[in-house]
C-alpha cells in the first residue's frame, strides 16, 4: 500500500490508524486505543493449524476479538473470540456483535486466558517438544 493510498483511508475513515513501526513494549498503550482486536488470516491450510501470537497479546488487553479460521483458537469462549468464515457479511456481524460485547466480561476473559498462555510458558513447552523428538 503507499503512502497515498493509506491517507485516503484515513480520509474515509477517520477511526483507522496506522501507526507505523512502534516499540513492541508500546504494544499495551497502543491497544488501549482499540475497540476490537482482528486477525485476518488468509483462509488456507497454513493459517488453520497455527497459532496466532497476536491472539495473546489482545487477550491481555482484554480486546474481544474476531479471527479468520484457526483451529487454535476453537479452544476459547466464544464471548471473546469470534471465528468467522472468509465471508464479509459473516465480518460484519463479527464485528458488530464485538463492538457490543461486554468490556468486563471480555476483559475478565482476556486475563485468564493471558495467565494460561505466558510467552515463557508457552516457549518453554515448545522447546520441550521438540526435545522429545531429538
Amino acid at each position: 500500500i503507499s503512502d497515498k493510498s493509506l491517507k485516503a483511508i484515513q480520509e474515509d475513515y477517520p477511526n483507522i490508524h496506522f501507526t507505523g513501526t512502534y516499540n513492541h513494549s508500546q504494544s499495551p498503550f497502543i491497544l488501549k486505543a482499540f475497540d476490537i482486536g482482528i486477525l485476518p488470516y488468509r483462509d488456507n491450510e497454513f493459517f488453520w493449524h497455527f497459532r496466532p501470537l497476536k491472539f495473546f497479546e489482545y487477550a491481555a488487553a482484554g480486546l474481544p476479538t474476531i479471527s479468520a479460521r484457526s483451529d487454535q483458537l476453537k479452544e476459547f469462549s466464544t464471548d471473546f473470540v469470534k471465528v468467522v468464515p472468509s465471508q464479509a457479511e459473516k465480518w460484519i456481524e463479527a464485528i458488530d456483535a464485538q463492538l457490543k460485547a461486554d468490556r468486563v466480561t471480555t476483559r475478565k476473559i482476556g486475563m485468564e486466558i493471558a495467565s494460561r498462555f505466558i510467552w515463557e510458558d508457552m516457549t518453554n513447552d515448545l522447546l520441550e517438544k521438540i526435545h522429545s523428538y531429538l
